[in-house]
Formats: structure tokens, sequence, C-alpha cells
């Protein structure tokens, strides 16, 4: 009877659960898209990671203890001979390669997914390269690459192209086409791979210096791990009797840990991207709880007379209840089977997306796991059914009275006031809130707790006075605010706070706001009543006398409006201080660097002979050079483990003309060799006085005495880092490719003339571009923009679900109040009143959620602002212009979402109207 009962009520309110059903799909599209989208970019990268392992058995390379592999120390060639003197080694074989290597055509750089230089395997047994066309490389002036950009960009085998190296450039002529990884098909996944024979690859890519590692194929039969030994101990003994010259220890991998290594290299970039993803799947979730919440709500309460027949008629409160859960049951199954369809299509899209953007992954590589199938029937279905838990459980106090009545409503449960136990309850909230902000120090129990503290209070609270939790809630919102402004917290632990008390607070204002929406409506429909009196008077009251409808409708649009008014604030407030950072730290004329020109140690490099030429040209005054490491220097303490900082390079002699690194203490004046210059940041974290010697350890293996002649609190160019000498760093790190670099113009010239001199030298390398200080700053902002549009557009989708709950609510508005609009319309309300009235109520719905959400956004804003460090955002900047924008496409979009219902309030037949029940 229950399950005849379920299916019979869906049957007849299917148009009433559409967008239900539509903005739960939204959200579990978004959910299942990413993770089918992850594990596809997973699966293909752990493809590559195989690829890149190659067929070989063993690898002997420098140990690398921190930083990145390829900073690592070379290996002498001369080890060569002592591995093949091993017993079971078959053969071996060079590895060298080298990142951000372009071939150039047209005067533009070639650009894949990842650029890199290599040396060709001569051993057809260990290459994971397959020739298929012409010929490999044979002397130093011939190169091969993989097919893929030879094919998509024309290249033509026997042309000569410029090549760009990390010491200049060269041409070199295209000898052949190879496939990378599989005979028949290139699987380079997008990148750009150039190989020149061993010897050229050694002299351009290593500098002459040596290999990055030698590959060992091991005999048939013999025991790789026992061949690894053999050779890590003869290697040893080489390094020890000066046979060999050894910069670092030297290791022996297997092919199996070079591939877990790439694997590691590539899994935290997925994962970020499905982190960041899946924050913005659960903004979308939450605010469907909203949506879903308030229609079933208003579903039942529409349906409470026929409740009351049913209970008259024998059917118990739990069959009631059961009916109504196994609706929303059956609507989330429905939706979730939806949306994962609706994700599948999502994760071609993101694939097309980025094959259009040149980074295409194979047609054939989108992956369904068993667990997101789960994940996304779990998540739609649990989220429609805890959205629609509250509103079932009413329904089961519906008593057989309820038919015979014409004012029946939907009534809260009458809570009995009881202080002792209200008070224990909200004093056990209270210790609850004081564990999870001083005394847990994982942010997991800060949740919990978190979640803790709020139930008591709203539980406790309601016993003493009706709105005591309420107010409790927000209360609470705020003293984690607080404490996430000024609290002694970590990083993580901080954000934590912060999110708690944003969402403790968006709770809090949603509970209490059924207070405060008769005024406010009111306030807000006063334009509404300047123009049309008597329809602007009867949206007012219409949005005014159901408080916690409108507050429950409002509340979706709230939450979307919040977080992107917040991300406005923020992102604002990053310009401003970009800009105004700039304008103090930059005194050099020109910025030279690559397309990602930005103060970021993972960007591409360009060859360090750019700087130099330039400063041959008449039109310069001077040049400088700066270099990265994002992890390249590391402190040793006490416990024997280091403490990884960044690393920035640039010549002490000139740099103080070209930057201002507002020095707080010591001086630049002199320092060369082992000076080094600190971040505030680092100096206080590490308790550094000035002149203090520090011994540091260097990612090739090298270790050195520092002292510490300047701390300086610049941090747009130069970051937070150790700042060293260029000359210093040419000495302990093995890439010399400059991350970007800046000019000075002579005296006697126009900012012309230097562009046009600069210009000229930097044709021969294509891959740096050309920037003034205000295009330099323009692309920082831009940049800034972007991702804000991106994020916006995230979040766009939850406004987009909120719009649709103001439709869904005002659709059953209209359906509920079908007999209140033909009596209307009978004592003389003609239809375009009726239509008026229907969508002035929904743009005062939609600019009520705006008005509430954009004051949250700029409190959450301006939170944020003051708690991030003052050397990233120091100018709190509100874009009240913006603000204001928003607030109109809210009233826009309530316009929109309101137009449908309002249609069909305006063709009601009025005798039909009059007589519906």
């Amino acid at each position: 009877m229950l399950l005849r009962l379920t299916l019979k009520n869906i049957a007849d309110k299917k148009v009433r659960f559409f967008l239900t059903t539509l903005s739960v799909v939204l959200g579990i599209m978004f959910t299942a898209g990413v993770f089918i989208f992850s594990d596809s970019m997973r699966a293909v990268f752990s493809d590559l990671s195989e690829d890149i392992a190659g067929r070989v058995d063993l690898s002997v390379r420098s140990q690398q203890d921190f930083g990145e592999q390829s900073d690592a120390a070379p290996v002498d060639p001369a080890l060569a001979s002592v591995i093949e003197s091993v017993d079971g080694v078959q053969a071996i074989s060079p590895g060298i390669s080298e990142p951000d290597v372009f071939v150039e055509k047209d005067s533009r750089p070639l650009r894949g997914t990842y650029n890199i230089g290599v040396n060709w395997t001569e051993n057809e047994n260990m290459s994971n390269a397959f020739i298929v066309a012409g010929r490999p490389p044979r002397d130093g002036t011939e190169f091969v690459m993989n097919s893929t950009p030879v094919n998509d960009d024309n290249l033509m085998v026997g042309a000569a192209y410029i090549i760009q190296l990390p010491e200049g450039t060269g041409q070199f002529t295209l000898v052949g086409a190879f496939n990378f990884a599989d005979p028949n098909e290139d699987r380079s996944v997008g990148g750009n791979i150039i190989a020149f024979d061993t010897a050229t690859a050694t002299e351009i890519l290593q500098g002459g210096s040596g290999w990055d590692q030698i590959d060992v194929d091991v005999a048939s039969g013999a025991d790789i791990s026992v061949v690894g030994l053999d050779i890590q101990k003869a290697v040893a003994a080489a390094c020890a009797s000066g046979e060999v010259v050894c910069a670092a220890e030297v290791e022996v991998i297997t092919n199996q840990e070079i591939q877990q290594e790439q694997e590691d290299t590539f899994n935290p970039l997925i994962n970020t991207f499905q982190t960041f993803l899946l924050v913005f799947a659960g903004i979308i979730l939450a605010v469907s709880v909203f949506v879903i919440f308030n229609t079933f709500t208003i579903v039942l309460g529409q349906r409470i007379r026929e409740f009351g027949l049913m209970r008259a008629l024998g059917t118990t409160g739990n069959q009631i209840t059961g009916s109504v859960i196994g609706e929303a049951t059956v609507v989330g199954l429905v939706s979730s089977a939806l949306g994962f369809g609706a994700g599948v299509g999502l994760a071609y899209l993101l694939r097309w997306v980025l094959e259009a953007a040149d980074m295409g992954l194979p047609l054939d590589t989108i992956i369904i796991r068993p667990r997101t199938i789960l994940i996304s029937f779990l998540v739609g279905t649990g989220v429609t059914l805890i959205s629609a838990l509250v509103p079932a459980l009413r329904t089961r106090r519906i008593s057989p009275m309820a038919a015979l009545r014409d004012d029946v409503g939907m009534v809260d449960k009458h809570i009995p006031r009881r202080l002792a136990f209200g008070a224990v309850m909200s004093g056990g909230g209270f210790i609850a809130a004081v564990i999870a902000l001083l005394v847990v120090t994982n942010w997991i129990w800060m949740t919990i707790f978190a979640v803790i503290s709020t139930i008591l209070l709203i539980v406790g609270g309601k016993r003493i006075y009706p709105t005591a939790g309420r107010w409790a809630t927000l209360a609470l919102g705020v003293v984690f605010m607080i404490g996430a402004r000024f609290g002694d917290f970590n990083t993580g632990e901080q954000w934590m706070a912060l999110g708690i008390g944003c969402a403790l607070i968006i709770i809090g204002i949603n509970l209490l706001s059924p207070v405060f929406t008769p005024g406010l409506t009111r306030i807000i429909g006063w334009p509404i009543r300047l123009v049309s009196r008597v329809t602007g008077r009867l949206s007012s009251e219409n949005a005014a006398r159901s408080p916690r409808r409108t507050t429950t409708t409002a509340a979706a649009l709230m939450i979307g409006l919040a977080l992107v008014a917040t991300v406005s604030v923020a992102a604002q407030s990053l310009r401003a201080t970009w800009n105004d950072s700039l304008d103090d730290a930059v005194k050099a004329d020109w910025f030279i660097c690559t397309e990602e020109c930005i103060n970021n140690a993972q960007a591409s490099t360009f060859s360090s002979q750019l700087a130099r030429d330039l400063e041959e040209l008449p039109e310069i005054e001077s040049s400088v050079s700066y270099r990265s490491a994002a992890e390249g220097l590391a402190t040793i303490r006490s416990d024997g483990e280091g403490v990884r900082h960044p690393v920035f390079a640039a010549e002490f002699a000139q740099l103080e003309q070209h930057m201002d690194l507002d020095i707080v203490e010591g001086s630049l004046e002199g320092a060369e060799g082992t000076d080094v210059a600190v971040h505030e940041n680092i100096a206080e974290d590490e308790n550094f006085t000035l002149g203090q010697e520090v011994q540091v350890f260097f990612s090739s293996g090298q270790d050195a005495t520092f002292r510490i002649v300047a701390v300086y609190s610049e941090n747009i160019i130069a970051g937070t880092s150790w700042l060293i000498d260029l000359p210093t760093w040419e000495q302990y790190f093995a890439n010399n490719s400059d991350l970007f670099a800046s000019a000075i113009t002579a005296p006697g010239f126009s900012q012309s003339e230097a562009r046009s001199a600069i210009n000229q030298v930097s044709f021969n390398y294509p891959q740096a571009t050309i920037k003034t200080k205000q295009e330099f700053n323009d692309d920082q902002v831009n940049t800034i923009t972007q991702f804000v549009t991106i994020v916006n557009i995230f979040l766009s989708l939850a406004l987009v679900i909120a719009f649709i709950g103001i439709a869904n609510t005002m659709a059953l508005s209209v359906i509920e109040r079908t007999r209140e609009l033909g009596l209307l319309r009978a004592v003389g309300m003609k239809r375009g009143q009726t239509r008026r009235m229907v969508l002035g109520e929904g743009v005062i719905i939609s600019v009520f959620g705006g008005v509430l959400g954009t004051a949250l956004g700029v409190l959450f804003g301006v939170t944020i602002v003051s708690i991030l460090p003052n050397d990233f955002i120091s100018i709190l900047s509100i874009p009240w212009r913006t603000l204001v924008n928003y607030l109109l496409i809210a009233a826009a979009a309530g316009i929109l979402s309101s137009f449908f219902p309002a249609r069909r309030a305006s063709r009601l037949n009025v005798l039909d109207a009059i007589a519906n029940e």
C-alpha cells in the first residue's frame, strides 16, 4: 500500500517535482563529472608514467634528498664502464632530459603540455621511441621529434629549424619523427619531445657536465634486485677511490620506483584540480538542499487536507511519513541517475575543452569507476532525503480533523519551556565551542565539536526561548570568525575556523530572517509600489505574509551571492594591493618573460643569454636576470630534518637599481658569494638575526655556510624566499635558465627606441615576451581577473539553481493560491495586474536574498582580507559598483524566474479558479 501510495503521489505531482529534480541533477552532474574526469586524467598520466619509465630495468642517478630530481647533480659518464662490468648487466644507455626546449616555427615556439629535450637511445631494446619517418639523429646538426607535433604543425623532415636551448639557440635539421611509447601511435599526451644524439644532448642540454642518469638493461634470467645491489657497491667503490667524480651520493632505482615517482608528480596536480571542482559541487548541492526543502514544504502544505482525509480513513502517521520519504527517495534516485548521465557528458565536455587548448587526452580515456556511480547515487539520494526529512516528519502530526478545516496549514511542533534542561544543553554547547577553538589541534575535530556545539545550542536554546537557539547559532558563527581572525591557529585550522564561522552565520541568518522578513520585504517593495500602487502592495504583502517560505526561497540565492561577493571583495583587494606593491617594488622599465610571466618557479624559462645580449645594447643602461626554485634550499635543524624554503637569485650588484626590496634590516651593498638576504617572514619563523651564519644544504647535494646580510619585506618579485647572488646560484644549481629579466632604458633614449632595440635582440628568443612595467602589471591583474571569472562561472551554477528554486516556489505558490487569484480576478483585477503582482513578488524575494547575500559576502570578504598576510593582501578595496550590479542582476533574474508562474496566474479561468479546493 505504501509503495502504491508513493508512486501515485509522484505521478500526480510530477510537474511540481520537475524543477526539484533539476536542481539535484545539476549538483550530481558536477560531482560525477569531476570524479569521472579526474579518474580519466589519473589513468592517462599513470600510463604516461609507465611510458616515461620505459623499457629499462634499473637507473643509476645522483640521489636527491629534497627538491626536484631535475636539479640533481649529473652523473659522471665514466660510471658507464663501471656499471657495464657488473655481472648481469646486459646493456646500458645514457639518459638526458631538460625542460623548456622549444622548436621554433614561423618565429614562434611550438608549445605542448610539456616541452623537453632528450638524448636519443641507440639501444632499441631499451628505447621507448619508434621511428615512423626518416631516421635517428647522428651528429650535432640533427634532431628528431615525436610525430604528433610534427604532423599537427606541418614540420618537414629534412628542413632546418631554430631550437630554443637552455643556453641560447641553435639551428638543427629535422631528420625523423617518432612515436613515443607505442610503435603504432604517439602516446606523448600532448607533449613535445625533441631528441638529439647523446653527445650533442650532453653538450647543449647539460653543458657538457654529464648525464642525468644511466639506464640499465638486466640480462635475462638475472635477479634485478641482486644486480641492483652489485651496481650500488661497484659505483660506491668507484666514487670512494676517485676513479669517477661523484658530486653527490649515487642511487640505483628500479623501473617500478621510477614509475611511482612520476605518478607522485602528477597526482598532486590532479588531486588539486579535483578538490577545486568538488568544492563547487558541494556548494551547488548545499544550495540544492534549500530548494528541495522548500519544495517539499510547500507541496506537503498543499496536501494537508488530503493527508487529513487519509488519516480519517485509517492511514497512520507513520504511513504518511513513509509515503513522503518514499517520494523523496524516488526523486533522489531518478535525479541521481539523470545527474550521473549528465556527469558523463560533462566529463567528455571537459576533455574536449582540454583538447581545444592543445592539451589533448586520448578519446578513449573516459573512465567510469564503480565508486563514482556509488557516490553519485548516495549523494543525490542522500541530499534529497535530508532535505525532505523535516517536512516529512511534520506530516505525522496532521490529524484527521485537518480535512474539515479551511485554514489548516503545516504547523511546527510546540516545544515546552524547560529552563534547566535548556541551560544544561546550552552549557554543553558552549563547552563544545571552547574545545573546538581552544583545545583540539586538528581541523577534523574542530569541525566535529563545532557541529556538536551548534546542535546543543539550538536544542537547548529552544527550551529557554523560541528564538534563543537561532541567536545562539549566529553568535557561535561570529565567535568562530573572530577566533579565525585573532586565534593562534596554523593556516589549515585558521581557514577551517573561518569556514565554520561563515557557515554558521549563514545558517543563523537564515533561521532568524523570518523575524525581519516582513519589514525588509516591504522596504524592498517600496519602488514597486511607487510604480504600481495596488499590485506593488499585494506583491509586498504576499512576500511578507509567509516569512519562512520567503526566507527559505531566498536562502539559496543568499548563499550563492554571498560567495560571489566574497570572491569579488578579495579579488578587488588583491588587485589594489598588486597595483600598489608593484609601483613601490619595481624600478625597471622593462620585463622580459615567457607567456606565464609571473613569479612562479614552475613557469617556463628562457636562455640567460638574452639578458647578457640586452646589456650590450646602447639603448639599455643595465639588465638583470632572475631565477627561482620552489624548494631549492633547505636549512638544517637540530632534529636533522631540513625545513624547505624557496630560493630566488639575482645579481646583487645591480638588483637595487631595478627593484626596491624594502630592506628592513641590513644592506645588499657589497654583498656577494655566500651572503644571503631572507624575507622577513622566514627570519621571523626561523628566529634568524642579522649577521647570523646558517648552514644550508642544496638540492644538488652541496652544502655551504651562508651569512644573513639583509632582511627584506617585498614579495611581489622576489617572493618570500632566500635571496642569493646570481654567481652563487650558478655554483649550486644546474639550471641556469632565467625565469624573467628586467631592463632599464639608458638616458637619452625614448621608450619606443628601447623597445625597438630589445625586439631586435629578443627576435632570436621567441618564447620571451617584452613588456613595459605597466604592461607587466596589467598582465598580472588580468591573471587575477581570469581566475575570478572562472570561479564566478562555477558559482553561477549555484545561482542558476537558486533561481530555479525561486521559479519553483512561485509556481507552487500560484497553484496554492489558485482560488485567491480567482477571487481577485472576480473583483476586478486585470490579467496584466495579476501578472505584475506575481512578477513583483519574485523580484522582492530575489532582491531580499541578494541583499542578505551581498551583505554577508562583504563581511566574509573583509574578514578574509584581514586574515591574509599583509605581504599578500594589504589593501581592503570593496567593489561597490559590482555589488550593486549583483543586486540588479538578482532583480532581473527574479523577473525571469517568475515569468512563467506569472503568465500561468494571469491565464487562470476565473470560475475554475474560484471553484478550486
